[in-house]
Parts: C-alpha cells; structure tokens; sequence
C-alpha cells in the first residue's frame, strides 16, 4: 500500500510538464496558423491588385486604343521586322480595307510609299534600324496599298521608339491625307499667279514683314528668307503714297479696324513704278491687343493702265464730238463757199450784159477752177473717210518708179504754186522702185504739198526721199519754210476733224487720212514742226512689202 502511494506521489508531477509543453505547442500551432491566414489574405489581395492592375492595363490600352483611333491622322505600328502590330481605325477608312487585311502582315507585303515614283518603304525601315529616329515624308508622297496605283498624297513621317537604352522597339508611321490640301493649294496658286496677289504678314513687335515669294521675283527684287523691314519697304514705297500706307499700318497696329483698300506705287527692280492695292486685319492676343498683321497686296498695274486708256478715250470722245460738230458747221462753209464762187463767177462770164475783158474772165476762170478744186478735195476726203470706217479702202499694189511717182507730182504741184514759193524736187539720181499703190502714195504726197502751201507765203517747199542705209527702206519728206506749229499741236494733227487754225480752208481730215493710208501701206509717218521754222514730214516706208 505505502509503495503505491509513493508511485502515485512521484507521477503527480507529471501531468504539469505535460501540460506546459501542450501550450507551447498550440501557440506554435496558432502562430503557423496566424502566418498562413496572413499569406493567405496577402496572397488574395495580390490577386486583387494583379486583377487591378490588369484592369488598369486594359483600360490605359483602350483609351489609347480609342484616342488614336477617334485622331484625325493615321497612325501604323510596326515591329523590327516589319509586321504590322496595330493601326488605328482610320488607316482602315482611309485605304478602304479592313483590320485583318493589315495587322500581322509585313507593311512591305501590303503597302507602298511612292517618291518620284520609286517604293521607298524598304529605304525607310532600313534607315530607322540603323539609327535613325524621325524621316519626315517629302513634299508629293503617295501611299497606296501594294500593287495598286497610287493616288493619295500623304504628309507625315515615320518615328523609331526605342528603350532607355536606345534599342529599337518599334516603328511608328503617322500619315494623313492631303490630296484636300493640295487641290486647295494648286487653286489658290492658279489663282494667285493670274491675278497677281500675293499674301504678307508683318510681325509688330519685330516690324518684319514677310511676304509671297512670287512678290520680290515679280518686282524684280530678290531677297533672303522672302522677307523686308518696314523701313526698306518704305524706302521702295513712292514719296506721295508713303504717309497712306503707314497710317494704315499704324491705326491697326494700335487696334483699329480698316475696311477700305490703300493704293500706293512701288519702286520695281527696272527703276519704274507700279501700282499696287492692299487690303489687311490683325490677329490679337487674349488681352485684344494686335500682335500681327495679315493681309494681301495685288498689282493693279494693268487696271491703272486700263483706267487710263479709258479716261484719254472718253476725252477723245468727247474732242471727236466737239470736232464732229465743228466739221459739220464747218462743212456748211467749206461746202457754200466754193459753190457761191463758182456760181457768181460763172454768171459773170456769162452774162451777155457784163463786159469782161480777157484777163478779168481768165481770172474768173481760175477762180473757179481752183474752188472745183477745193470742192473735189472736200467731197473726196469725206469719201475716203467713208471707206476708212466701213475698212473699204482697196489698195492696188504694184512696183513702181519712185522717182516717176515723184516727178508727176512736181509737174502739176509746180503750176499751183505762186512765185514767192519755190517747189524744190530732191532725188537721187539712180531710179529706185517700191511696191506700193501708187494712185494712194500720190494722194498722201499731194495732201502734204497742199498743207505746205497754205501755211507757206514765202521761201520754198522741198519735197523726195533719200534710201535707208540698209537699202530695204526709203524716206520721202516734203519739207517746208512756212509758219509751223508748237508742240501742243503736233499732238493733235492726225485726229480728225482737227484743224490748226479755224481761218485756213479744209475739213481737218487730210493728215488723218494720209496717216491711215500710209499705215495701210506697212508704213509709218511722222512730224517735226517748230513756230516760225517750218515743218517737215517724213514717210517711212519699205521698199519691198
């Protein structure tokens, strides 16, 4: 009994040990525990933000999907060996082809870049593999795709991305199309070079104005970089047209607005003037104050030019209306007074009951004679001028004598003229023959020796021709000592109607029917006069026509 309670004594203490031991042992248990909820709830919220994180991934591709797709330009990536990985939406519009008909395909295999109608895709890849980082497309770029013929022109340019390294990831094309563009451009040109615009912009804070390349070659005066100064633009501005222009500039400079045109004359390369419009607003910053000018000037040469022709032709106009109504007042004299001499002198010599002696009726006979004369003139002047304005003149052309046209004139000029007056016939003693009509070259020849004879009291009239040195062209002059003319008159000798002085005979017709004929006959005449020296007037004509 005693060694049984000693043995149940001894074994008392264990049930102590084995119990701190089993605490020791559950808190390892739960620790373990504890740690595996814990990697296990670290290991649910990294697949949360793993599942985050590709969500995020997939929303930045689709916004940069759906930006590059909603851009107006077209964008193309390629890999390093030329496969198409991925082209925005409009690349697909543009080329009129769907998304499988590109992405995986070589770019080589389905596209083209034409320059100078050579494929230059292949030269562009090859020069971005080798290092270098942008090629910007030429001016007319064509992109087709492969085997088709291209019609769209492009700008734009290829891109190489690379690493922080400077490894080659991908190729980036972005190109738009511009045949919109180029058609506008084209017209605009067309536009521009028949109407002589030329667009400019001036910089106000530089006073640099820049202006149409077309502008300094059309003047004559080639700059750099197509711009000028304000100050050597004023400089080639006329003296009178300087202040407009610069007013002009200046109220918009400081914000005012200017609706109207300026007008003002610029100095050419050739020394001469030329006129020119322009027509400008300004651009303004946030504050609305003026920053630049824009604007376009135009040559209006032509309509000055124009406008001139215009004002000296209604001025005409109204000279050929005033002589018109002169020539017809004048008529009635010119027409009467011949008529009243011829018939009072021929009643005269036949009336029965006047007795007239033999010189007294063989002047009454030349004075009637020479008034049959004045009226045959008058009346033919108004027939030719009948034909000049319906174009009938007919013109016989033959060769002929010079110098026997010449001398049948000195013949029969020579009985009219009164002994204070010497006719003079100057030729040369060789014969020379032109092709001319004869009958007109006499008419013009005797007009002029007419003219000469009325003006002339006293000294001579010399009248001929002399050759041109080169022997293809001759001048017949008749020149003479009578009163002559100041320079104003000359200006107005060959207009109809025109008449020097309202005193002497004549229609105001002869000089301007001999400058018709004459121009008819591929010539040309001309007048020197001066008051108090006489008068010369020459024909040019060729011998062979």
């Amino acid at each position: 009994m005693q060694a049984k309670v000693v043995d149940i004594m001894s074994l008392s203490h264990l049930p102590m040990a084995t119990t701190s031991y089993d605490y020791a042992y559950i808190i390892q248990l739960a620790c373990i525990f504890i740690l595996f909820i814990l990697l296990f709830f670290l290991y649910l919220e990294r697949r949360k933000f793993i599942h985050k994180v590709k969500d995020l991934k997939s929303i930045e591709e689709a916004v940069i999907t759906r930006l590059l797709d909603s851009m107006s330009a077209n964008f193309a990536f390629v890999d390093l060996d030329g496969t198409i990985r991925y082209v925005n939406q409009r690349v697909f519009k543009y080329l009129d082809i769907n998304r499988k008909g590109l992405v995986g395909k070589k770019v080589t295999d389905v596209l083209s870049i034409f320059y100078e109608q050579s494929d230059i895709l292949p030269d562009i890849l090859e020069e971005l593999r080798q290092g270098k980082d942008y090629i910007e497309f030429k001016t007319d770029t064509y992109l087709s795709e492969k085997d088709q013929d291209a019609v769209q022109l492009v700008g734009g340019a290829a891109f190489g991305i690379r690493d922080r390294n400077g490894r080659l990831l991908y190729i980036l094309f972005f190109f738009r199309n511009i045949n919109k563009e180029k058609r506008q451009q084209y017209t605009m040109d067309m536009i521009l070079n028949r109407t002589h615009i030329f667009p400019w912009t001036i910089e106000i804070n530089t006073g640099i104005l820049t202006i149409d390349p077309r502008y300094f070659e059309y003047l004559g005066r080639p700059v750099e970089n197509n711009t000028i100064t304000t100050e050597d633009f004023r400089a080639i501005i006329h003296p009178d047209d300087v202040d407009a222009v610069f007013e002009s500039m200046t109220g918009q400079f400081n914000g005012a607005s200017l609706d109207a045109y300026v007008s003002y004359r610029l100095l050419r390369g050739d020394g001469t003037w030329e006129w020119f419009e322009a027509q400008s607003t300004y651009m303004q910053s946030v504050s609305g104050s003026p920053f630049q000018l824009i604007g376009i000037c135009m040559s209006t040469q032509k309509y000055k030019e124009t406008e001139i022709r215009l004002q000296e032709a209604l001025e005409k106009a109204k000279q050929s209306e005033e002589l018109k109504t002169a020539f017809l007042a004048n008529m009635s004299h010119e027409i009467r007074t011949p008529l009243n001499a011829i018939m009072g002198f021929s009643n005269l010599l036949t009336d029965e009951d006047v007795k007239l002696g033999t010189d007294e009726a063989k002047e009454f006979s030349n004075i009637i004679n020479q008034n049959g004369q004045h009226l045959l003139t008058l009346v033919s002047d108004i027939l030719d001028l009948s034909r000049i304005e319906s174009n009938e003149m007919v013109f016989n052309m033959q060769r002929y004598s010079l110098n026997a046209l010449l001398t049948d004139i000195y013949k029969a000029q020579s009985l009219r003229m009164t002994p204070e007056v010497e006719l003079v016939l100057q030729m040369p003693e060789y014969n020379t023959y032109l092709t001319t009509d004869s009958t007109r070259l006499t008419q013009v020849v005797n007009n002029l020796i007419n003219n000469s004879r009325k003006f002339t009291k006293e000294g001579f009239i010399r009248f001929g021709y002399h050759l041109e040195d080169d022997g293809k062209s001759v001048y017949i002059f008749v020149h003479d000592t009578g009163c002559g003319m100041e320079q104003a008159e000359l200006s107005q000798i060959f207009n109809r109607f025109y008449k020097g002085s309202p005193h002497v005979q004549g229609t105001g017709l002869g000089l301007s029917i001999c400058k018709t004929i004459i121009e008819k006959l591929n010539g040309n005449i001309t007048v020197i006069s001066e008051k108090g020296r006489g008068t010369e007037t020459i024909l040019h004509l060729l011998l062979n026509r």
